[in-house]
């Protein structure tokens, strides 16, 4: 994958990959997040260490990396690579009208959704299903769609998010978009798939990016805003086979995705 171009979603999964103990990699990360904590609250003469909002003491998270920057492990996960002609799939306006109403579901992603969406489509057992996927695409373009939705609508009553895993790139920005899709999607439910990314170009990076996501997804949850559906949690407690869930660190398998199916439809009761 050439990582200055890369977005997640912009290639394939390739075979070979070695097998890596997540839950190591989940601890590395982890400790990288502690020790920016404790750097921020030692580096009293930094002006980045000023507050940045309601989280007093932490320096002010960085600028969105340059357009062709590439991961640099374990620092960085690089930039985000152009992502608007990727493969985009949305139901029909018939589905739409179907899942507006009643017990209708609608699915909001990116490449992870376009792994999910067969599996879900085949286990609703008719249960009314629209979609919008798109792979490679992040968090804030996606509500711009899903708020079009809301105008025009044609939005069904439970919104299921798999969004984040092209946020890894700039995840300082998440907490904002998960406050706003609450605020696009009023009073509907809205369930959220938490990201889990793991390239092999930039395992450790991605890892602690998609740990800053899960947090600000933890944070919401907590104050009632999004349920979560906790697949970054299923891949981590499935250390020993990761590989067979998410065969390039990343998408989901057909074993894989059965698991993602599961799990929002269990959140789903």
């Amino acid at each position: 994958m050439a990582a200055h171009t890369s977005h997640i979603g912009a290639h394939l999964p390739h075979e070979g990959l070695g097998r890596r103990n997540v839950l190591v990699l989940g601890g590395l990360g982890a400790a990288g997040l502690l020790g920016a904590r404790v750097s921020a609250t030692l580096a009293t003469g930094n002006p980045r260490s000023r507050a940045a909002g309601p989280e007093a003491g932490l320096p002010t998270p960085p600028a969105p990396p340059a357009p062709g920057t590439p991961p640099q492990e374990p620092v960085s996960s690089g930039a985000i690579g152009p992502w608007q002609n990727s493969t985009h799939s949305t139901s029909t306006p018939a589905e739409d009208q179907a899942a507006a109403t009643g017990e209708g579901i609608h699915l909001i992603g990116d490449s992870i959704a376009t792994r999910l969406l067969p599996v879900l489509q085949e286990r609703l057992a008719g249960r009314p299903l629209s979609y919008d996927v798109w792979n490679g695409r992040p968090t804030a373009p996606a509500l711009e769609d899903l708020a079009r939705a809301v105008a025009e609508d044609r939005l069904a009553p439970t919104v299921v998010a798999v969004l984040g895993s092209n946020d890894i790139f700039d995840p300082w920005p998440f907490a904002a978009q998960i406050h706003r899709a609450r605020e696009i999607v009023g009073g509907r439910r809205l369930l959220w798939v938490t990201p889990f990314v793991s390239r092999p170009s930039a395992r450790s990076a991605d890892l602690r990016n998609s740990a800053v996501l899960g947090l600000a997804l933890e944070r919401a949850a907590a104050a009632g805003q999004i349920e979560l559906v906790r697949w970054f949690e299923l891949l981590a407690r499935s250390a020993d086979r990761v590989d067979d869930l998410a065969e390039d660190g990343v998408h989901p398998t057909g074993v894989g995705s059965a698991a993602l199916a599961d799990l929002v439809l269990t959140t789903l009761g």
